[in-house]
């Protein structure tokens, strides 16, 4: 298989350097797509006609000096320009003015970035999971000729959502793992489940486990497995988000069947007599951590875990919310004592099979869209000042051990109405 698509690629790269870049005629588009400051709590982007002033509308947390701020990403229409380096600002205090020239060089738009304070909320935008807005990421079903779109919580593409999905990877595989239920039009909860394709069996990683998370999907080819040389798909997800609040406890609504028959990633049979002590059956992982990112350079400091880790099917399965049960997840603060990590053995930094690891991802100077990512250790407080979180970890998961492409077919994990307590 990597014999056949790296020819293929190839192949497609030299097709496209052949053609002129005004083939198709010169774009007008002078917009600002993304605008990123670091530790933002909320972002949204007003276009406006192809002429008008565009805006970028940002908020930060009253504790963040505005005048000292870091932009994190800015992305401009394909192929027009910032006729300033967006990265060279520092300071917000007042309207930010910076223009974007369009590639056809006669349209030149104004933006105005717009950071202003406010109190760090207290839950997660759109944490009710039942809005959701139609993305890019599509697959056509064979036989059909139309095309089968990805969901993601929130409002539209322009509006800040901390939610994301790994589809972008998994339309690879023809479905998509997390969609919103009962349907598109009218949400009331996230369905997550986990499926097979036997193409991925080929290269190890038939398994495709289910995912709803707060984070961003980085997906690079270059991490395919059986294409690049580090096939692990926790370098491809840049988990968490700006979080402030020091919550108690996490409810939400839920319910949970596993499937059958636990299978590896060349969907070979996982038994209970498994030489290599793989788990025999499937369990989900939900799980929200705290962690302070700004206070060590090599380092992610674990304040706070709350967590479930469980095989037992939960709730009723049926096509609506009526079947989910709810459960609260109190926040365990610092270390966990031994008594809670005998009952809970997850709560461990590393997971019961390392599976739990985060990747610090730096943008590539001059690029939009590719980083290095650095593995970042979890350590504990280890005095007051390590106490205060900056970024908070949600991951619901139909397959636990998704990530080794180890899960069930059709296990499956609905989600909603996910509430902060203090």
């Amino acid at each position: 298989m990597k014999h056949y698509i790296i020819p293929f690629i190839l192949c497609a790269l030299l097709f496209t350097g052949c053609i002129k870049d005004d083939y198709f005629g010169e774009s007008e588009l002078a917009n600002i797509t993304t605008f990123k400051i670091k530790g933002q709590i909320n972002n949204s982007i007003v276009t406006g006609d192809l002429r008008d002033t565009g805006y970028v509308y940002i908020s930060i947390s009253n504790t963040m000096n505005a005048s000292e701020l870091e932009v994190e990403l800015a992305v401009a229409s394909p192929l027009a320009k910032f006729e300033t380096d967006p990265y060279s600002y520092t300071n917000f205090l007042e309207p930010v003015l910076i223009r974007v020239r369009a590639e056809d060089d006669n349209i030149v738009k104004p933006w105005l970035i717009v950071v202003s304070k406010g109190d760090a909320p207290k839950q997660l935008a759109y944490s009710a999971l039942d809005q959701w807005f139609q993305t890019s990421y599509s697959y056509t079903p064979y036989g059909s000729s139309t095309p089968v779109y990805a969901y993601f919580p929130g409002e539209n593409s322009q509006t800040y959502s901390p939610w994301q999905t790994p589809a972008q990877a998994t339309r690879l595989a023809s479905y998509f793992t997390t969609i919103p239920a009962p349907s598109e039009s009218f949400a009331e909860y996230a369905q997550i489940t986990t499926g097979t394709y036997n193409l991925g069996a080929v290269l190890k990683s038939g398994v495709v486990g289910g995912a709803l998370f707060t984070g961003i999907f980085r997906y690079s080819i270059t991490h395919a497995p059986g294409v690049g040389s580090d096939p692990n798909p926790r370098k491809m997800i840049d988990f968490g988000v700006p979080f402030y609040q020091r919550p108690s406890s996490v409810t939400l609504k839920m319910r949970y069947a596993r499937g059958a028959q636990m299978v590896d990633g060349s969907l070979n049979p996982i038994y209970p007599s498994d030489a290599e002590g793989r788990p025999a059956i499937d369990s989900c992982d939900v799980y929200v951590i705290l962690q302070n990112r700004s206070i060590l350079p090599n380092n992610f400091i674990r304040i706070a875990t709350a967590w479930l880790r469980t095989s037992d099917s939960i709730g009723t399965m049926s096509s609506s919310a009526d079947g989910m049960v709810t459960l609260t997840l109190p926040f365990i603060y610092g270390e966990p004592t031994a008594a809670q990590l005998a009952e809970k053995p997850y709560l461990k930094i590393g997971g019961t099979y390392g599976e739990v690891e985060f990747y610090k991802f730096t943008l590539v100077p001059g690029t939009t869209d590719e980083y290095t990512k650095t593995l970042m250790p979890e350590v504990y407080p280890t005095d007051a000042a390590q106490q205060e979180p900056d970024y908070v970890i949600v991951l619901f998961s139909s397959s636990a051990f998704g990530d080794r492409f180890w899960g069930a077919k059709n296990s499956r994990l609905d989600v909603g109405s996910v509430v902060f307590n203090y």
